[in-house]
């Protein structure tokens, strides 16, 4: 049974409810707000109340339900009467009236509203900035409202980009300025609006925060619909409300919907970054088209100038994408994102308060290139999501003529239509040696001295995992060596190699290399930074960044297992796995990350008799039910797997997956390395339901090279895990190779077992 307010839902035929006062009047019409996930808010003024109710069914219901809400009286406008439903079906039509102090309010109204739709659904929204300005003066908030209103397919909710009310943001405005006008469009579109300059003019705390129910702070915030992650932002008089608090909260933001893995990003905001119109350049705004850029942002909506301005695709300095110039119309996986001025909802530069003439002439700008369309007209933006692909439309506020248009593609499906796959119907990037620091330079010389082969492979780093997976990798690849007794690689001889004494005793602070644990690093004695000392520190990471992601995709994590002796004459010799250690380290995967966030052999295998039963069976879980889970696998052969699967028939009870060979019982996840020599062999084996992991380069020969052939045929093999160490380019030599797939994503359908 559903709750909200202070009320439960009540099934009846006809809402009755107890009649206390006076009929009060009603000074505001309904207006929807905060539709999410499976929830909506219903909002009302009146000159009075005690209490609030509303009655609500699905259209096709013969039973309302009844459910009581809360009141709250405001500085301006009377009382406020807010009522949120919650539980509602995904998609759904649904009637509802509203009632304070038991009277029907708009007895003669038929309100009605949509539920936000399933997540695979497509969706229609429309934005607009600097909306409310006084018909009086020539405004046109009536007309926006009504061309709205004569769409075609209602919008599924609404944007307001800033500067919502004329002169100065006041809530004594609201009514007359916006609410009036907007009565029809708001009680049955839900709306999200976010403060510009205007709102600015008065404390917002007591006018716009009043108006509007958001989500977060009110001042900055995100919702999703679908596919797509909406990211609202306080620009205020173009300086940002609390921008760093803001900026750090936008970052992590953005982090987690990449992890995510939504298929469209678009941000919101008043203030414009770049411009051609009559306003000048933001700095404050350009400063983040760096975080857009890297995030995948694909468009940027802001008002403040009257006007309307569509800019061409950007990277993320700010610079035109040369090869899109004069490319209006379609676009197909842009890697950059497109800015959009759309300012002119009610109101528009030359007329009535703001009267200084103006005619747009790109050609003129100070930034060569940079607009793509413009039109000097009354607009509001109108955009339909569905899929992996993108449709907007300028359209006038006076006559509803489409004054621009256009559309982005991107390749593939969009990603919650991987939810129903099989796990081993992805082909996902990942990193090798994920863990991995830069080698200190000075020992890098002395090693490229004596073996320039062997230093060139060593000459590479990583971001942190978690960074990573913030880019949306889903694959690890973690070498651990085991040092039960402790102290084993306390003092790496490197640093005695290149004379840093002072480097070694400030390597350790905590002291963890001297304690019993697995130890996390490269190449013991030369090449032993790392971003983790121990696999516990690892793991723990790990386990922070899925608690704070929880419906993050299946991460696989390779571990190899290492052991043997030194490189360097006098260096200490890894220790040996043995069964008893094998079984340490899966204890400490259980410890650290809990095993609910494992997903192991004896799942996979079910109720077959072996696991390569079960994966010849397509037995691998769907990606919906494997959200939030990790799955490790033990890089290694011959011996060492032996012991690890030894006692374990089909790895019954073990916490890993091996790599073992295609017709054991044990067989389920392979590691074949070369894509290019191994190509028939790896596809024979994705076609069986054997996941592959492979490699896009290697010993950093290819990015060398900027060869990217071998990553072509890792694609084309179907292996559903590729490695790299270059998802983002080198910083240790001069070359642009980069491994992504088409619309810089990373997770995709297989192309070899998805038709």
């Amino acid at each position: 049974m559903a709750v909200a307010g202070s009320g439960l839902v009540q099934p009846v035929s006809e809402p009755v409810f107890m009649v206390t006062l006076e009929a009060p009047g009603l000074l505001r019409m309904p207006y929807l707000q905060t539709a999410l996930a499976d929830s909506i808010s219903i909002v009302w003024r009146t000159s009075s109340a005690g209490h609030c109710a509303v009655a609500y069914k699905k259209r096709a219901a013969a039973e309302w339900q009844q459910l009581k809400g809360v009141t709250h009286n405001k500085r301006f406008g009377g009382v406020e009467n807010l009522v949120t439903i919650k539980g509602l079906e995904a998609g759904s039509e649904y009637q509802y009236r509203i009632f304070t102090d038991g009277h029907e309010l708009a007895q003669e109204k038929a309100f009605s509203f949509r539920a936000p739709k399933e997540a695979s659904a497509p969706f229609t929204f429309y934005a607009a900035g600097d909306i409310g300005e006084p018909v009086k003066d020539e405004g046109k908030p009536d007309k926006m409202a009504q061309q709205i209103s004569r769409l075609a397919t209602a919008p599924d909710f609404g944007l307001l980009l800033g500067d919502i009310i004329y002169p100065n943001g006041e809530s004594e405005g609201y009514d007359q300025h916006l609410f009036n006008y907007f009565a029809d469009v708001f009680s049955r579109i839900p709306t999200f609006a976010l403060l510009g300059n205007h709102e600015w003019n008065v404390n917002p705390e007591v006018n716009f925060i009043q108006e509007w129910k958001l989500p977060g702070n009110e001042h900055y915030y995100s919702f999703d619909r679908g596919n797509t992650h909406f990211i609202a932002l306080d620009s205020k008089k173009g300086q940002f409300y609390d921008y760093e608090k803001q900026k750090e909260w936008l970052i992590n933001d953005l982090k987690q919907a990449k992890a995510k893995g939504y298929q469209w990003l678009v941000v919101l905001l008043h203030y414009n970054g770049k411009s051609c119109t009559y306003k000048p350049d933001t700095e404050r705004v350009i400063e983040l088209y760096p975080l857009f850029a890297e995030y995948g942002v694909d468009l940027v909506l802001n008002g403040h100038a009257h006007t309307y301005e569509r800019l061409n695709p950007m990277n993320g300095e700010g610079v035109v994408l040369y090869e899109l110039i004069g490319k209006h119309k379609e676009y197909q996986d842009v890697a950059g994102f497109i800015s959009i001025t759309v300012g002119s909802g009610g109101k528009l530069r030359g007329v009535g308060t703001d009267p200084t003439p103006f005619k747009p002439n790109p050609k003129r700008c100070k930034h060569p290139n940079l607009v793509a369309v413009s039109s000097h007209d009354w607009a509001f933006l109108r955009v339909e999501v569905d899929g992996n692909k993108l449709q907007a439309e300028a359209i006038s506020s006076l006559n509803g003529e489409v004054l621009d248009s256009f559309s982005i593609t991107k390749s593939g499906v969009a990603h919650d239509s991987l939810h129903e796959l099989r796990i081993n119907q992805l082909q996902l990037i990942g990193s090798h040696n994920s863990y991995k620091q830069a080698i200190d330079p000075r020992l890098h010389r002395l090693i490229a001295q004596k073996d320039s082969a062997a230093a060139s492979a060593l000459d590479y780093s990583h971001i942190s995992p978690t960074e990573q997976l913030d880019m949306g990798l889903l694959n690890l690849e973690i070498d651990v060596l085991a040092d039960t007794d402790g102290g084993r690689y306390a003092k790496p001889l490197g640093f005695n190699m290149i004379g840093d004494e002072q480097g070694l005793q400030q390597w350790d602070p905590e002291g963890l290399m001297l304690k019993p644990s697995f130890k996390v690093l490269h190449v013991q004695e030369i090449d032993f930074k790392s971003h983790y000392k121990t696999f516990a520190q690892c793991l723990q990471d790990l386990k922070q960044w899925s608690d704070a992601n929880p419906d993050h995709y299946p991460v696989f994590i390779t571990v190899n297992a290492k052991e043997g002796a030194s490189r360097i004459a006098g260096g200490v010799a890894a220790e040996k796995f043995t069964a008893e250690v094998f079984d340490l380290l899966d204890q400490e995967l259980v410890k650290y990350l809990g095993k609910s966030k494992l997903l192991t052999p004896d799942e996979v295998r079910g109720k077959y008799t072996s696991l390569r039963e079960a994966v010849l069976a397509q037995n691998w879980p769907r990606v919906k039910d494997a959200r939030g889970k990790f799955v490790f696998i033990l890089d290694e052969h011959d011996a060492k797997r032996e012991i690890y699967r030894a006692k374990h028939p089909s790895l019954k009870g073990r916490m890993m997956f091996v790599n073992a060979e295609p017709e054991s019982p044990e067989a389920a996840i392979l590691i074949m390395n070369n894509p290019k020599s191994q190509l028939d062999q790896i596809q024979e084996m994705v076609r069986k339901g054997y996941i592959v992991r492979t490699r896009a380069d290697a010993n950093t020969a290819e990015a060398r090279r900027n060869d990217k052939s071998r990553f072509r045929a890792a694609q084309e093999s179907g292996a559903q895990i590729i490695t790299t160490d270059y998802y983002l380019p080198s910083t240790h030599f001069n070359s642009p190779y980069q491994i992504s797939f088409r619309g810089n994503t990373y997770v995709r359908p297989n192309p070899l077992n998805v038709k």
